[in-house]
C-alpha cells in the first residue's frame, strides 16, 4: 500500500465523530466517511472495493480528505472527467 499524500491527526478524521468507544471513531461512521467521499468525488454509491479506504479511516485515521483525493486519483475519476470534455 502506498503511504498517504497527507499526513492526518486523529483528530482530523475524528472531529465528527467523537461517539465511538474512548473516542474512537466506530466502522459505522468510517463507512459514512467513506460513502461521502464516493458520492462527493464519483457520484455514486461504494462498492465493496471500499472496504480498503473504510480499513484506512478506521485503522490509520484518514480523513474524508485524504480519500477523496484518492478517488481523484482514479482511473474512474479520470475517465468521468475525460467523458466531461476536461
Amino acid at each position: 500500500m502506498k503511504p498517504p499524500r497527507y499526513a492526518a491527526t486523529p483528530a482530523c478524521t475524528r472531529s465528527h465523530f467523537s461517539n465511538g468507544v474512548n473516542g474512537q471513531m466506530t466502522r459505522e461512521q468510517a463507512q459514512a466517511v467513506v460513502r461521502s467521499a464516493y458520492q462527493n468525488v464519483l457520484g455514486r454509491e461504494p462498492d465493496p472495493a471500499s472496504a480498503g479506504f473504510v480499513d484506512r479511516v478506521f485503522n490509520d485515521h484518514w480523513s474524508q480528505q485524504q480519500i477523496e483525493n484518492e478517488l481523484r486519483n482514479s482511473a474512474e475519476y479520470r475517465q468521468k472527467q475525460a467523458g466531461r470534455g476536461r
